[in-house]
């Protein structure tokens, strides 16, 4: 379907009545919820896939947890970098959400300390000011993406869900 203005910045999540109403993800207004019928997306992985949600704002990270496990995967969160990293060594992760302005340990640093592993873990890395001028940044993000703040859900859905798709290929 073509995304309308009026949709824009919006998210989808299930009611307790079993139907799906369209809230709005804008950072100003995140307590506003119009009764908009709509279906949820269908997810192309067959599993429920683990992801971890690091942001230093406790409310742009509760309502990208909802929304994520409204379209059905496990989350953890932290609270900044070094949670993140803490999280990370001691738990098993299909993909790694993170912003990149943080305390302790920025986005951008805790991508540099994934990366050290041996492993190939797809990372999303969001912020209102993303570190274009970082001369590693492209190789970080591999495999992975990036995406500006404020944002709409269904970018942030269909990232996870292109990187989990391209990783069980």
């Amino acid at each position: 379907r073509e995304r309308s203005t009026s949709d824009a910045g919006s998210f989808h999540r299930p009611a307790t009545n079993g139907s799906h109403a369209l809230m709005p993800l804008c950072y100003g207004d995140l307590d506003a919820a119009p009764p908009v019928a709509h279906p949820m997306p269908q997810r192309r992985v067959a599993t429920r896939s683990r992801v971890l949600l690091v942001d230093d704002d406790p409310r742009i990270r509760e309502v990208i947890r909802f929304m994520l496990e409204g379209a059905d995967y496990e989350v953890d969160t932290a609270n900044d970098g070094a949670e993140g990293w803490d999280a990370l060594c001691a738990n098993s992760y299909e993909v790694l959400i993170t912003d990149h302005m943080m305390p302790n340990l920025t986005g951008l640093d805790l991508l540099r300390r994934v990366r050290s592993w041996p492993l190939s873990l797809p990372c999303i890395l969001m912020s209102g000011d993303i570190p274009t001028h970082e001369p590693d940044l492209r190789t970080l993000l591999q495999p992975g993406a990036m995406i500006g703040k404020p944002f709409p859900f269904c970018d942030l859905l269909a990232m996870v869900s292109g990187l989990l798709v391209g990783r069980l290929r």
